[in-house]
């Protein structure tokens, strides 16, 4: 699974820089951050799961995962505040740059959930 997942990151051309946030305060981090997002979007590719994500944030990840496997299903809970590593605002970003995939982004607290949705 290794080389074929090695394969798929080698072949990719995706790179969530193109649709990243310009406010995200993290962007001098971004040319390190460039392979993990691609590895990400190629281990989605080879695996076609659906995704629950705690902690949202830009959206960087679900648009990986989404490019990688464009009629997947997305779900992302992010606790909209700046508190614990969060921007306020952020979320709806998340949710307007995946907006033409399967994805659905749910604001809540996860840390006070009981049980997640589904």
């Amino acid at each position: 699974m290794s080389q074929k997942i090695k394969e798929l990151t080698s072949s990719s051309d995706y790179d969530f820089r193109e649709s990243a946030c310009a406010e995200d305060p993290w962007r001098y981090v971004f040319p390190d951050w460039f392979p993990y997002y691609r590895t990400k979007g190629a281990i989605a590719r080879h695996l076609q799961p659906a995704v629950l994500e705690i902690g949202v944030r830009f959206g960087y990840s679900p648009l990986a995962f989404l490019n990688a496997c464009p009629n997947a299903s997305y779900l992302g809970i992010n606790v909209d505040s700046n508190t614990r590593g969060g921007i306020k605002g952020a979320i709806h970003r998340a949710r307007s740059a995946a907006s033409k995939y399967h994805a659905d982004f749910l604001i809540a607290d996860s840390q006070a959930m009981d049980e997640f949705p589904g």
